[in-house]
């Protein structure tokens, strides 16, 4: 027969083994002022004896804040992402990481199906931000104020969205390209570009 899972410690129980207030003993783990220090460094070392691991997402809750980011990768009709996005994405998780964030990602596909615009994906996930990439001259309007959480859009510059952007210097790295090329004695220059209506591409030709 199968044991039952073992029930998780909570502040409760370490409050009880020590006589205290579960009050006490929470400020104690979040070190806070309020008891003497022998008091802090019981609860402590009953909190480590009994296995006690905080529950973040309670404490999310109750801070009214998750330690998520949502990243919207775009619809890219199908094709599988590219070598840039997989930087995106990797350069993100690394960041979010060392500050004791967690990442989720959510397609825009999914959203266009689900009938949501880009940003109402935070009506889908509970997040402190979002990070959106965006490829594509075409999609769903962006709202340029009023956004409810910090935004980040990483490939496009919306006019008067209060958001961060980052942009790649496309027209600059185009030309110096050409630049050189020229520089080389060559008159006689192809361009090869991606889709139509990708952002990257028109900056480069242009």
């Amino acid at each position: 027969m199968k044991a039952p899972p073992l029930a998780r410690a909570t502040i409760v129980d370490i409050a009880r083994k020590l006589h205290v207030s579960a009050t006490t003993v929470s400020r104690a783990l979040r070190d806070q002022s309020g008891m003497t220090v022998e008091t802090r460094r019981l609860i402590k070392a009953e909190a480590r004896r009994l296995g006690y691991v905080r529950n973040a997402a309670a404490a999310a809750l109750t801070a009214g804040r998750t330690h998520t980011i949502v990243f919207v990768v775009p619809n890219t009709a199908g094709r599988f992402p590219s070598l840039y996005q997989m930087e995106v994405l990797e350069g993100l998780v690394d960041e979010v990481s060392q500050h004791g964030y967690t990442l989720t990602v959510v397609s825009e596909r999914h959203l266009e199906k689900l009938g949501l615009g880009i940003l109402d994906v935070f009506k889908l996930i509970r997040a402190d931000g979002a990070v959106l990439l965006l490829l594509r001259s075409g999609g769903v309007p962006l709202p340029r104020a009023d956004l409810p959480h910090p935004v980040v859009v990483v490939n496009r510059i919306v006019d008067g969205m209060d958001a961060d952007f980052v942009v790649a210097d496309d027209e600059d790295g185009a030309y110096a390209a050409t630049h050189h090329l020229i520089s080389l004695g060559h008159r006689s220059i192809a361009h090869l570009g991606g889709p139509s209506d990708n952002f990257n591409t028109m900056r480069r030709r242009r």
